[in-house]
């Protein structure tokens, strides 16, 4: 269930007042989100109107908060405040993000963050991108927690309209995020050396074109000790795809307490493929069998 933007602004702001002494930088403009952004300190509210703030190439953010005292970015409105340009963290720790709209006028990607830590990105909605909405790149304990996820399109057969993408990442959550209509391709995805990450309590539906899975691995076994646990799939539209959730070229891969509904129209080898080595399914449950042709389980699973 989703919890109120209201609610949680007020909670992460009380928490991180009551840590360290805050200071409120409330930015009218992209030149002035721009500056804060390269300028924040520990203990910055970053606090955005809701207007549009559109960059002709991106917004970037270098600064970092501390443990006790991160650097919050969010609109006290919940969701009007609409970036609509790329916004590339790198180096950056305990940062929070939340309550915003990120949505392109680029033809670009959302979020990048590369080298990142400690970061949250929460209550967020990432919209009509070209290419991926979220870039998760040699980073670790990020949380993506509450957003929602939509129309990621572009070239049609471009690979690089996903919804999230991990690349040489470890220890970071997903959830009580929607995965929505119109992702041209694999919603999450892991690549090479991304480890010990969790995918929980998410809801995947609607239309894509021509997703490979809902979530699922690229080809490198070096991923290992991933959690798939407690996640609704369904997709109400005839379509056709190998798995829905796909980690043949990992080990250690954990599925638990799934819920998969296979819809009369659609075309599914196997609703969970496992990995190379170490994989464990347990207690997921797969409807519209009879739309599976080789299996409701890959047996490697």
């Amino acid at each position: 269930m989703k919890v109120s933007f209201v609610v949680l602004f007020a909670v992460v702001i009380a928490a991180v007042n009551a840590a360290c002494d805050r200071v409120d930088v409330k930015v009218v403009n992209a030149d002035e989100l721009s500056n804060a952004l390269l300028s924040a300190k520990p203990g910055y509210n970053i606090i955005l109107e809701p207007i549009e703030y559109f960059a002709t190439s991106l917004f970037e953010m270098k600064a970092s908060g501390v443990q006790d005292c991160p650097i919050v970015v969010a609109c006290e409105t919940p969701g009007e405040a609409v970036i609509s340009s790329p916004l590339d963290l790198t180096g950056t720790s305990f940062v929070t993000i939340s309550n915003i709209t990120l949505s392109d006028r680029t033809n670009s990607h959302g979020f990048l963050l590369d080298g990142c830590s400690d970061v949250v990105l929460e209550n967020i909605h990432i919209t009509h991108f070209a290419a991926d909405g979220i870039k998760l790149l040699n980073s670790k304990y990020v949380t993506v927690r509450n957003c929602t996820f939509d129309y990621l399109t572009g070239h049609r057969y471009a690979s690089n309209q996903r919804g999230i993408v991990f690349t040489g990442t470890s220890h970071s959550t997903v959830e009580l995020c929607t995965f929505g209509d119109n992702i041209e391709n694999t919603p999450v995805i892991f690549f090479s050396d991304c480890n010990n990450n969790t995918i929980s309590e998410n809801i995947f539906y609607g239309h894509s074109n021509f997703s490979f899975s809902w979530v699922g691995s690229g080809r490198d076994v070096r991923t290992a000790n991933n959690v798939i646990s407690r996640n609704f799939f369904e997709n109400p539209d005839g379509q056709v795809m190998y798995s829905c959730l796909d980690f043949s070229y990992t080990s250690n891969t954990l599925f638990k307490e799934n819920l998969i509904i296979v819809n009369n129209g659609q075309k599914v080898r196997y609703a969970i493929v496992g990995g190379e080595q170490g994989k464990v399914c347990a207690s997921n449950r797969v409807f519209g069998t009879e739309n599976i042709t080789d299996g409701e389980i890959d047996p490697s699973c």
